[in-house]
């Protein structure tokens, strides 16, 4: 599995706010297949951070989900991302153990 090409864009929360989101996008390869993948930090407060990720629906992951992209983390989970980055490489080696609902990973840190 390596990065293909990855990019960051950060922009106001919304118009003039004291608070910012970051967004990391990625292109990853896994034995010949690429999957496009997103992680997007919002500030909470106190210097706190929200994490989210995704990997978009193509014809590469098995599981099942409805929309366009397969999301990750929670809302009551702040200011850590790396257990969201390991459920996204185990989804990608296509282990779909913890794929449930419409297409929510519900590993936890």
């Amino acid at each position: 599995m390596r990065i293909v090409e990855h990019s960051v864009r950060r922009w106001e929360s919304y118009p003039e706010a004291d608070t910012e989101t970051c967004l990391w996008e990625a292109c990853v390869e896994h034995e010949g297949e690429y999957y496009e993948v997103q992680v997007e930090a919002r500030e909470v407060g106190d210097d706190k951070m929200y994490y989210m990720g995704y990997i978009r629906n193509t014809q590469c992951i098995k599981a099942y989900f409805s929309d366009g992209w397969l999301g990750f983390g929670f809302s009551d989970i702040r200011g850590t991302c790396k257990y969201i980055l390991k459920s996204m490489r185990k989804v990608i080696r296509g282990d779909y153990s913890s794929i449930r609902g419409a297409g929510h990973s519900v590993d936890m840190p």
